[in-house]
């Protein structure tokens, strides 16, 4: 009899589920780099490293080709760490909320 009694209905959450992950997805691409833990710097500072190593070593890619991927080996792997943690903090929004 009391399983179905609800404070507020479940329906009522929907549409600002999807405003919350926004604005938390907002929060942490512009908190980005600031709030890094230093191990994560780390690790993100070698893995630049690595990639531009790689490029550099790649004989079958043009000059042009290298230069614009060196230039946006930061970007990449921010991009990746971006999306990593959306999909974390969609998972462990999903937990809380079944």
């Amino acid at each position: 009899m009391l399983d179905n009694l609800q404070v507020i209905p479940r329906e009522a959450f929907a549409a600002s589920e999807h405003i919350i992950n926004k604005v938390i997805d907002k929060v942490l691409d512009a908190a980005g780099w600031i709030v890094t833990p230093k191990g994560n710097k780390v690790y993100q500072s070698e893995a630049e490293k690595y990639l531009i190593e790689r490029i550099k070593q790649d004989s079958n890619m043009p000059e042009l080709a290298k230069a614009a991927s060196i230039s946006n080996v930061r970007r990449i792997i921010r991009a990746y760490q971006n999306q990593y943690n959306i999909l974390t903090t969609n998972i462990l929004s999903q937990m809380v909320l079944n």
